[in-house]
């Protein structure tokens, strides 16, 4: 059974990048074009996480 330490959640990523995409999407809608680029630094920050998590899991699965 896994601890709490070995646990990798790529899920919470996951969400926020599709939660700040549809946040990008919706300033660009309506010509917010400044919150639309923040929303975009900040998912890219989320992607960069996302990336990370992913290579840890996979570093997992070949200790394995």
């Amino acid at each position: 059974m896994a601890t709490a330490n070995e646990i990798v959640d790529y899920a919470m990523p996951l969400m926020n990048i599709e939660r700040m995409a549809k946040e990008v999407y919706g300033a660009c809608l309506v010509d917010d074009l400044r919150t639309a680029e923040e929303f975009a630094l900040k998912l890219g920050v989320e992607v960069r996480v996302l990336q990370a998590t992913l290579a840890i899991m996979q570093n997992k699965e070949t200790m394995r």
